[in-house]
């Protein structure tokens, strides 16, 4: 059967194109045809929601517990010993599972997908509804983007379906962008235990679905080669090799090199590799020496859309009219499909994303996905952490009793 299934994010067993066929026969030895779908709603569910007992409460439906004396890891005995029972906890487990899914797919059919869509991963729901979305204005992301779909050769006599941009010179520039796709600002300041001192978590309320609408149409044919410091700034894709050096005194640079034990980020005052425009704008201002060495800025078209805009405002409104306590699985729903797009953009950029395949038996490069994006991604990553590198330059040298706004 693994190769007729496919695993999706590690572990779980999907069937993501054909399903699994069986013929059969009933007791009069009458012959039929078995087709079975094979999902997983781990792969569909919050990210607080991956126990049952959490989806039962999204659908109102209470998991039974378990009668007294009994544990997880002594089901037989509970199945030998008080059968009534564990036919009552079996079922109700399935139910919820079942249900889960159902309710997933009215919301589908609710926002206007096919009725026979069958979602495999939330990511994938969101792109599905991403897309609907914009056919509504009658565009589509690879045209808003600048791209197109073409069939490249993959052995004798067999092609697939790739996607690369219409200009060329973006695709000369495209491994440039993918170098400054990074991750984001993660560090600790303070280890162990510690008494009377003001300790701060600063957070970015939806950071990256927030970050996105600031993409806009890029005029990939006015894409211009430099090395102008000038040329970058925080409001256009801008990407660089660079070096840098921070005057003595910074506390908190906000460019860095990557550990080469793969360890994250480091910010360090002096340094060289592959930034954004945002951090290149912010390091300017922080009065930063800056060289760079090959550099790219994309500008926007003039007049030109944003292409999750109007996908992040309509999540937002439906998490308004779907609140929390009134509406519990609606609005977990719309924040999956709302915190997914990102991921899908950076889908597959990187050469390291590898991923098990068990129809071969063998590791294979994470596919992008059907709107993976270099040059968007890592602008939309650059400007999240410039903004919380922002945040770090000002704050003051000691602790104050107030909020900073910005």
């Amino acid at each position: 059967l693994k190769r007729r299934v496919d695993i999706v994010q590690g572990t779980s067993f999907v069937t993501t194109t054909n399903p699994i066929r069986r013929t059969c026969y009933d007791k009069n030895r009458n012959r039929h045809e078995v087709h079975t779908h094979i999902a997983d709603t781990m792969l569909l569910a919050p990210p607080n929601g991956k126990k049952l007992e959490s989806l039962g409460e999204l659908l109102g439906i209470a998991k039974i517990d378990l009668p007294d004396g009994y544990e997880k890891d002594q089901m037989l005995r509970m199945l030998q010993e008080q059968p009534d029972a564990f036919e009552r906890y079996a079922l109700r487990d399935a139910e919820i599972t079942a249900r889960y899914i159902e309710r997933i797919q009215k919301e589908c059919r609710d926002v206007g997908l096919a009725r026979r869509y069958r979602p495999i991963t939330v990511g994938g729901l969101a792109v599905k509804i991403f897309q609907q979305r914009l056919r509504t204005y009658n565009r589509s992301y690879d045209d808003i983007m600048g791209v197109e779909r073409i069939r490249v050769p993959s052995g004798p006599r067999r092609t697939v379906r790739s996607r690369q941009y219409v200009s060329e010179l973006a695709n000369r520039h495209e491994d440039l962008a993918v170098r400054c796709y990074h991750g984001g600002r993660n560090e600790c300041f303070l280890f162990g235990p510690f008494n009377d001192q003001v300790f701060t978590d600063y957070d970015l309320k939806g950071a990256y679905s927030t970050a996105l609408t600031a993409i806009i149409e890029p005029d990939f044919d006015n894409l211009k080669e430099t090395t102008d410091l000038n040329d970058f700034h925080l409001h256009e894709m801008g990407f660089a090799l660079a070096k840098w050096k921070f005057p003595e005194d910074t506390k908190f640079p906000c460019l860095f090199v990557k550990d080469d034990n793969g360890h994250g980020l480091i910010y360090v005052l002096e340094g060289e590799g592959y930034v954004t425009s945002p951090e290149i704008d912010l390091a300017k201002r922080m009065n930063a020496e800056i060289e760079i060495i090959s550099g790219v800025v994309v500008p926007a078209k003039k007049d030109g859309v944003r292409p999750v805009f109007d996908f992040s405002r309509w999540v937002n409104e439906q998490r308004k009219r779907f609140n929390k306590s009134d509406y519990p699985f609606e609005n977990a729903y719309y924040k999956l499909i709302g915190n997914n797009i990102y991921g899908k953009i950076a889908q597959g950029l990187k050469d390291k994303s590898r991923v098990f395949d068990s129809r071969t038996g063998s590791s294979q490069q994470l596919e992008r996905s059907a709107i993976s994006d270099a040059y968007a991604a890592a602008y939309v990553t650059g400007l999240v952490r410039a903004t919380t590198s922002e945040i770090l330059s000002l704050l003051p040298e000691k602790p104050v009793p107030f909020a900073l706004q910005y």
